[in-house]
C-alpha cells in the first residue's frame, strides 16, 4: 500500500469541501477515445476502424445493459446533485456494480504565462486560437450542455449531440478555454477558438469517431470512487452526507481504482497511440478534498441506505488518482495554488484537494499541474452570468485552452502540427518547478505549465533549444553531440507514445499491484569524453515523499535529463536506444533540448576545394568542409547517400557528383555539389609477379605505352638513371616497378620481382678429402626440381655423372654444373687427395707388425701427419679418434679397407704438443694407444 498521510479532522475536510463546491468537486476524467492520426496508412486506417467497431460495440453494449439494470434495480441514470454536481450513470463493471461519472471542478492566464501568447504579451506574437486550420480541433466532453448564448461564446460554442441539460461546470470550463473576454477578467486562454462539445455519456465511441480531426480534448470528470460528499442527501448534519463508493469485495479498506490501469486506460493508450496528434487532457480529481467522516461515523454504501463506521483509507495522501486518469499517453493535470504579486506569479504549491500519484506502476502522475483556485469564468445561468470556482477540473481547462495555442504557434512556424507526444513532452519539459525542487514529483507530476516558456523553445530567437520529431529503430542507437552554452541548465528530455499495456487483473491479490505498463522502454543518456554519465530522474514508489533522483527510468514514457551547472563550450553526447524488443520494430519519439550553443549549419557546408575538379586514376581525394565538432555529414555521391560521418572529412577515388549535408542539433543544410572527374592513367608491367633471373642474363620488362608518357624505372625503391623508355633490360635480382606520368597525373606499377634461379652449388664429402687406396669417396651436392648436373674433374666432363651424387676414387679438383629452369651455376671446386705412398721397408714392418699388433700409429711422436693403421678381419665401419689425456674427443675419422688392414691419416700440425690417445672401435672391442705431438 502506499503511504497514507495523517487523517484530517472532519471540521477541515468539510470547510475545505463548501470552499470548493461552488462547482462540482471532483472523480475523474472520463475514459475518452480520441483520433484516429492526421497522417495514417490505408492498412492502419483498417486496423483502426476495426478497433472502433470492437470498442462501439462493447462501450454501446455495456451501456444499454447498465440502463436496464437501471430499470430493474431502480438505480438512477442521471441526477443532478447540489452546487450543481451531476452524476450520470455510465456502464457496469464486471461485477455487476454501476460506475457513474461526475465532473470535477483570469488569474488562470498569468499563472500559466499563456498571457506572453497574445498580442503585446512580450513574445511578439499574437495568438488567439482562430487559425482557421484549427476549426474543430479543440473539443470538450463533460458532464451537461454548455449555454452556448452567453456573451463569452459568440457563436464559437457548438454542442455536438442532443443533450439539453444546462450545466454551470461545462459553461465554466468551456469559458475557461474559450471565452471571448467581453468581461476582461474572463477571457479564456483561447479567446479567439471555436470550441466543439459533447456530453460525457457514450463519449469513447463519439470521440472515436471525431478522431481525425482533434488536437486536444479537455475531459474534466470520471468514476465516482473512494469517499463521495452528497450534499444532496437530506438532513443538515454534514457527517451524514458521506459515501463510500469502493468495492468491499475486492477490499474493505481502499478502493481499488486508485492507480489502477484497467481497461478503459488501456483503450485511452490504443487511442492515443493510433492517432499521434491526439492529445487527450483529462482532471486529476479532487480527491484529497473528499476523505471521509470522522472514525467511527457512519457513513452510507454509495448511492444507498446502507450504513457502515468500517474505517477506509482517506484519500488525503498518495495514490489517488482514480483509473483511466492513469493511462500513459493522456496528460493528466492536477490543480496549482498560486501565489500572484503585482500581476506576476511569484510561487505556486499543489492545490489541497489536488489528486497526488502514484500510478500502481509507479509512473509519474499528474504529468502537469494548471492553475486550479479562484477561477472566474462563465456559467448557465444568463447569457452574462460569471463565477468563480475551483478544482483540476478548472486546471483542466486551463491547459487544454493554452495547449491549442502552442499548436497554433507551431503551424504558423512549420505549416504542420505537433505530434501529441512533441505537444506534451513540450510543455513537460518547460513546465515550473516549485521552490527548490528541479526533478518531478508525485504531488505536481513534472510542473507547473509555463506557456511562455514552451512558446519560447517553438520560437527559439536565440537559437538555444532543440526540438526533433524522430523515429527509433530495433536495435539502433540514436547518438548527437551537443555544446553547451554553459548560462543555463542543460536540460534533455525524451517523450513518446506508448503501445497500450495489459489492464491489472481485478482482485483482492492485485490491489497496488506494481505489474509495469511501459511496453517500449526508450532510454535517455547524456555523457562526457572524460566518461561520466548523466542519467534521467526516476522517483521512488515504494518511498513517494522522496525526492527525484537520476537513474534508469523503466516506468515513464517521459524522461528527462538536467546538468545544473554544465562546461560552457563542453561537447556532450546525447544517446537514445531500447531495451527489449520495439512492438511493431519502430518508436516514434520526440526529443528537447535547452541550454545548447547555436549552430549554423549554412557555413559548415561550404567545400574547401569549392569547384569541379579531376582526380588522377588510383589516387584519392580528401573531400573537406569546415565542420563543427557536434555535426553530423551525410555525404552523396550521383544523388544517393554514401556514407554517413562524425568527421567533415571524406576520401574519394571515384569520379561523380558530391555534395555534402551537414545536420546538427538546430539545424541541416546541403552543399553545392562538385563534379570529380577521373583520369584513368594506369601503370602496368609486363611480365607482373615473381621471374626467375639468370646471372649474368636480361629480363625485359615492359610498361604500358601512350601519347606523353613519361617513365621512370625502379628497382628495390631507388630511381635507375637513365631509365627512361616504356622497356628495361634488367640482369640483376630485386623489386622493379614503374612510375608513368601524363597530363599532371603520375601512377605507379604494381612491383614485379625478379629472383635468382639458383644458388651456387655446394659440394659435400661423406669421409674427408682423402680417397683411401683402393676406395673412394662420396660426393654429394644441392637437389631440386627440374636439376640438372654435369660433374668436372680438373676441368674435364665426366660423361656418365649425370647426378646429385658421385664416387670419386681419383684425386684432383671436382666441381659440378647445375642447370635449372635455364639458368647454369658452378660449384666451387673441392680438392681430393690419396693416401700417401708407404715405402717398402714400411710395407713390411708393416706386415711384421699386424702380426704382432692390432694397432699401429707412425710417425709416433709426429710433427704434421699421423698414420693410423688397424688389423681386422671384420668389415664393420671403424672409426678412429683422437682424445686428450682427460677424455676430451678432438677428431674423429672413418679408417678405409686397404685389403688386410684399415688405414687413414690425421692432420696433427694444429695441435699442441703433449701426449693423445688414439682409439678405435670395431664393433666388438675398442683399443686406446698413446701418440706423442711434438
Amino acid at each position: 500500500m502506499p503511504d497514507i498521510l495523517p487523517r484530517n479532522s472532519f471540521l477541515s475536510t468539510h470547510s475545505l469541501i463548501r470552499r470548493l463546491l461552488p462547482v462540482c468537486l471532483s472523480a475523474v476524467c472520463a475514459v475518452v477515445y480520441g483520433q484516429t492520426s492526421l497522417h495514417q496508412s490505408d492498412s492502419s486506417s483498417v486496423i483502426a476502424h476495426l478497433r472502433f467497431a470492437d470498442l462501439q460495440k462493447r462501450y454501446t453494449l455495456n451501456h444499454k445493459r447498465a440502463i436496464l439494470q437501471a430499470k430493474k434495480e431502480k438505480w438512477f441514470i442521471s441526477k443532478k446533485y447540489a452546487k450543481d454536481r451531476i452524476v450520470t450513470l455510465q456502464g457496469i463493471d464486471s461485477f455487476g456494480i454501476p460506475i457513474y461519472y461526475t465532473s470535477h471542478n483570469v488569474v488562470a492566464s498569468v499563472g500559466t504565462h499563456t498571457a506572453t501568447l497574445y498580442s503585446g504579451g512580450g513574445l511578439g506574437v499574437d495568438l488567439k486560437g482562430d487559425l482557421p486550420q484549427l476549426s474543430g480541433r479543440l473539443c470538450i466532453w463533460d458532464g451537461g450542455l454548455p449555454r452556448l448564448s452567453h456573451v463569452e461564446f459568440g457563436g464559437r460554442v457548438r454542442q455536438k449531440d442532443g443533450n439539453t441539460l444546462l450545466s454551470d461546470h461545462s459553461t465554466h470550463l468551456s469559458g475557461t478555454m474559450a471565452a471571448a473576454g467581453i468581461n476582461p477578467q474572463v477571457k479564456g486562454m483561447a479567446f479567439g477558438a471555436r470550441l466543439d462539445v459533447w456530453d460525457y455519456t457514450n463519449d469513447l465511441v463519439e470521440m472515436t469517431q471525431e478522431a481525425s480531426k482533434i488536437l486536444v480534448s479537455n475531459h474534466a470528470y470520471g468514476p465516482v470512487v473512494g469517499w463521495f460528499y452528497n450534499e444532496s442527501r437530506p438532513g443538515n448534519d454534514p457527517n451524514r452526507k458521506w459515501e463510500w463508493w469502493g468495492n468491499t469485495g475486492i477490499s474493505t479498506k481502499e478502493d481499488y481504482r486508485f492507480g489502477f490501469y484497467d481497461e478503459k486506460a488501456r483503450d485511452l493508450d490504443q487511442l492515443a497511440y493510433n492517432n499521434p496528434f491526439y492529445l487527450i487532457v483529462k482532471s486529476a480529481d479532487n480527491k484529497r478534498a473528499e476523505t471521509g467522516p470522522p472514525i467511527g461515523t457512519p457513513y452510507f454504501l454509495r448511492n444507498t441506505n446502507q450504513t457502515s463506521i468500517l474505517d477506509r483509507y482517506r484519500n488525503n495522501a498518495y495514490d489517488v488518482i482514480p483509473a483511466d486518469a492513469n493511462a500513459k499517453n493522456i496528460l493528466t493535470v492536477g490543480g496549482a495554488d498560486l501565489t500572484v504579486k503585482n500581476g506576476r506569479l511569484s510561487g505556486f504549491s499543489v492545490a489541497d484537494f489536488s489528486g497526488w500519484g502514484p500510478t500502481d506502476d509507479g509512473r509519474i502522475k499528474p504529468d502537469l499541474l494548471g492553475v486550479g483556485t479562484n477561477i472566474i469564468s462563465s456559467i448557465s445561468s444568463t447569457d452574462n452570468a460569471y463565477a468563480t470556482l475551483s478544482g483540476t477540473s478548472t486546471a483542466c481547462a486551463n491547459v487544454s485552452g493554452t495547449l491549442i495555442l502552442l499548436q497554433e504557434l507551431f503551424y504558423r512556424k512549420q505549416n504542420y502540427f505537433m505530434r501529441s507526444a512533441t505537444l506534451k513532452g513540450l510543455v513537460l519539459h518547460t513546465a515550473d518547478k516549485p521552490l527548490n525542487k528541479s526533478g518531478p514529483s508525485y504531488e505536481y507530476g513534472w510542473g507547473l505549465l509555463n506557456a511562455e516558456k514552451a512558446a519560447k523553445v517553438l520560437i527559439n530567437s536565440e537559437k538555444t533549444h532543440v526540438l526533433a520529431e524522430r523515429s527509433l529503430r530495433q536495435n539502433e542507437t540514436y547518438r548527437q553531440k551537443i555544446i553547451a552554452t554553459g548560462n543555463t541548465p542543460l536540460v534533455a528530455t525524451l517523450s513518446w507514445t506508448d503501445p497500450a499495456g495489459t489492464p491489472s487483473a481485478v482482485s483482492a491479490q492485485t490491489v497496488d499491484a506494481p505489474a509495469i505498463k511501459l511496453i517500449n522502454d526508450l532510454d535517455i543518456r547524456l555523457s562526457d569524453d572524460a566518461g561520466a554519465t548523466w542519467f534521467p530522474w526516476v522517483l521512488d514508489p515504494a518511498n513517494p515523499a522522496k525526492d527525484a533522483t537520476p537513474g534508469d527510468n523503466i516506468r515513464d514514457n517521459t524522461e528527462q535529463i538536467i546538468i545544473a551547472s554544465p562546461t560552457p563550450g563542453k561537447v556532450y553526447t546525447l544517446t537514445i536506444r531500447h531495451k527489449r524488443t520495439l512492438q511493431t520494430g519502430t518508436q516514434p519519439y520526440s526529443l528537447f533540448i535547452s541550454g545548447v550553443r547555436p549552430q549554423d549549419c549554412n557555413t559548415a557546408v561550404q567545400l574547401v576545394s569549392g569547384s569541379d575538379t579531376t582526380l588522377c586514376g588510383n589516387t584519392s581525394l580528401k573531400m573537406e568542409v569546415k565542420g563543427d565538432i557536434a555535426l553530423t555529414y551525410e555525404w552523396s555521391k550521383d544523388g544517393k547517400l554514401l556514407t554517413t560521418t562524425t568527421a567533415p572529412l571524406l576520401t574519394i577515388m571515384q569520379k561523380g557528383i558530391y555534395s555534402v549535408k551537414a545536420i546538427g542539433y538546430q539545424c541541416a543544410a546541403q552543399s553545392k555539389p562538385i563534379n570529380v572527374r577521373v583520369t584513368d592513367l594506369t601503370a602496368q608491367l609486363s611480365p607482373t609477379g615473381s621471374i626467375a633471373i639468370c646471372s649474368g642474363r636480361a629480363i625485359p620488362l615492359k610498361a604500358n605505352e601512350g601519347l606523353g608518357y613519361r617513365y621512370q624505372w625502379k628497382r628495390n625503391g631507388v630511381s635507375i638513371s637513365e631509365a627512361t623508355g616504356s622497356v628495361l633490360n634488367p640482369t640483376e635480382p630485386g623489386t622493379y616497378t614503374v612510375s608513368i606520368s601524363a597530363n599532371n597525373c603520375t601512377a605507379t606499377s604494381k612491383p614485379t620481382q625478379l629472383l635468382s634461379a639458383l644458388r651456387q652449388p655446394v659440394i659435400s664429402t661423406n669421409s674427408g678429402t682423402v680417397i683411401p687406396p683402393n676406395g673412394s669417396i662420396r660426393l654429394t651436392t644441392d637437389t631440386g626440381e627440374k636439376m640438372t648436373y654435369r660433374w668436372l674433374l680438373n676441368d674435364k666432363v665426366l660423361p656418365t655423372a649425370t647426378g646429385a651424387r658421385l664416387a670419386a676414387s681419383l684425386p684432383g679438383k671436382y666441381t659440378v654444373e647445375i642447370t635449372q629452369n635455364g639458368c647454369s651455376l658452378l660449384s666451387k671446386p673441392l680438392v681430393l687427395t690419396n693416401v700417401p705412398y708407404l715405402p717398402n721397408t714400411f710395407t713390411r714392418a708393416l706386415d711384421i707388425l699386424i702380426v704382432k699388433e692390432n694397432l699401429k700409429l707412425f710417425p709416433n711422436p709426429a710433427v704434421h701427419t699421423l698414420t693410423v693403421v688397424y688389423e681386422s678381419a671384420d668389415t664393420y665401419d671403424l672409426e678412429a679418434r683422437i682424445i686428450t689425456l682427460t677424455g676430451v674427443k678432438l677428431e674423429s675419422k672413418l679408417l678405409y679397407d686397404n685389403g688386410s688392414v684399415f688405414l687413414n691419416q690425421f692432420d696433427v700440425s694444429q695441435l699442441p704438443p703433449g701426449t693423445y690417445f688414439i682409439q678405435v672401435s670395431d664393433g666388438n672391442r675398442t683399443i686406446s694407444k698413446p701418440f706423442v705431438k711434438q
